[in-house]
């Protein structure tokens, strides 16, 4: 791509040899035949302060947790009366990941490899919504990949939309809220960046 041109993810890659790890390397989020990874950044963290993490460690545990549930057939009104930190004890599934890491570097990230390819996408997506307050790419609107080299698999996408309309339509306004002021507190503090970016139009 272009220099200082961002691109927010890619779907499919070719199966080649190194392709795994050029593209794991290259991009922070990407779907491949038997691999996708998820890698979200905390530019702002200063690396001496990990009170400064917590928010951002909270949302995604909950993030993947939502995720889980929502593909899960859940009982609503179960799922309603919960907490976040009930969801996150209830659904959250280690076994879901094949690897799950987070640095205090300076600057920070969690880096995710789910062990399915929508959960990938759906954390990058989510965490993006909740650092804008749940404002920023809507559920409402479409959701673009750029750089592609492919349409996303139609059952990915599916599962994607799935946990998108959960969030929506399933939690409370107060778990929502929650999830929005983790996600602005862990933005004022550390920033969040992740390979999602809202579009007014379809890209071209």
């Amino acid at each position: 791509g272009k220099p200082g041109v961002v691109h927010p993810a890619v779907h499919i890659i070719p199966r080649e040899r190194f392709s795994d790890t050029i593209f794991g390397y290259a991009y922070d989020t990407f779907i491949s035949a038997d691999r996708s990874e998820v890698t979200i950044r905390a530019p702002e963290y200063s690396g001496r302060n990990p009170t400064e993490t917590f928010e951002f460690i909270k949302l995604s545990a909950v993030t993947a947790a939502v995720h889980i549930a929502a593909q899960s057939g859940v009982d609503p009104e179960i799922f309603r009366g919960l907490s976040i930190d009930q969801i996150i004890e209830t659904y959250l599934d280690s076994d879901s990941f094949f690897d799950y890491a987070y640095s205090f570097a300076s600057p920070g990230f969690i880096r995710a490899r789910p062990r399915e390819a929508a959960q990938a996408l759906f954390a990058a997506i989510a965490m993006t919504m909740c650092a804008n307050g749940l404002t920023g790419c809507a559920p409402e609107q479409d959701i673009y990949v750029q750089n592609s080299k492919g349409e996303i698999p139609a059952d990915t996408l599916e599962r994607v939309n799935r946990s998108i309309d959960f969030m929506k339509d399933v939690m409370t306004e107060d778990q929502r809220a929650e999830m929005a002021r983790l996600g602005e507190a862990a933005q004022e503090k550390i920033g969040i960046k992740t390979s999602v970016t809202e579009h007014d139009d379809e890209p071209h």
